[in-house]
């Protein structure tokens, strides 16, 4: 079994890790268990790798450099995901719970069952992780302003975004136009069911829930994209109905809880 951070010496008697090549990333990967989760008709395969306590955050990002698919990496204490790198820990847990059994290479499912949702958390990042997608476009500075700002700024800004006007294609080298608009009509749909008390982990289970967001989900060469901007409304309109209390220095109040919107914590 390896070290977490290093492999031993190699000839020239210098330490190596195990993310310091594919060869030492994959004889470390045969070491631990791992289960892919998530649609069964993604295009990306989404792998959740077990490892027995939480890493530094600069061994996990290399690890999911090299790693194959889209990884992630988490801890499972008596059968529910205590700590993950990737996201948070009750929506990968459900999600596990819920659609490893949807992909036959899997051997058993290591939960045991679901956790309550945290839905302010999850309306909190689902926020920084539409906008954040769209930061390149010509809402660019009113994004990078709002995403250092308020809770407040964060909804207006996405309020006053008009997807239609948005060259997706020309966001991201490393993803298509298709790719980011899978992503936020992903994040529009889970989020909006999650408020109203539904949960849904495959795109299957989005367009069912919410059909106008099918095409978008699917990355169909016509994605509707008038329709995912009216569903997008449709969740701040939700949100902001929810009564999360905006403190004014990076923190919100909800159900008696603090929530860090900038590190994403409760404080």
């Amino acid at each position: 079994m390896f070290e977490i951070e290093k492999t031993g010496k190699n000839r020239s008697g210098e330490v190596e890790y195990i993310y310091d090549n594919k060869e030492n990333c994959n004889r470390w990967r045969n070491t631990v268990k791992s289960y892919v989760h998530g649609s069964p008709d993604s295009v990306d395969k989404d792998i959740v790798y077990v490892v027995d306590e939480p890493m530094e955050s600069h061994i996990c990002k290399r690890l999911c450099e090299i790693l194959d698919g889209n990884p992630n990496l988490a801890v499972i204490k008596d059968g529910h995901v205590v700590w993950c790198y990737k996201g948070v820990p009750d929506e990968l847990n459900n999600s596990m719970y819920r659609t490893v059994p949807l992909h036959k290479e899997n051997k058993g499912n290591p939960i045991s069952g679901p956790v309550e949702r945290d839905v302010c958390m999850k309306v909190i990042r689902a926020v920084r992780i539409i906008l954040s997608h769209m930061s390149r476009s010509q809402y660019r500075s009113m994004i990078k302003s709002a995403l250092r700002g308020g809770w407040k700024e964060r909804l207006d800004t996405l309020w006053s975004i008009n997807l239609e006007e948005i060259d997706f294609d020309s966001l991201n080298k490393n993803m298509s136009g298709k790719d980011i608009l899978k992503v936020i009509s992903f994040q529009t749909g889970q989020t909006l069911a999650l408020i109203d008390g539904v949960e849904l982990y495959t795109k299957g289970e989005i367009s069912d829930f919410l059909p106008v967001l099918g095409p978008a989900l699917y990355r169909e060469n016509e994605p509707r994209i008038k329709s995912v901007g009216l569903m997008l409304l449709t969740l701040i309109e939700k949100i902001k109905k929810m009564g999360i209390v905006d403190n004014g220095d990076g923190t919100v109040e909800y159900l008696g809880k603090t929530y860090d919107i900038i590190n994403e914590k409760v404080v």
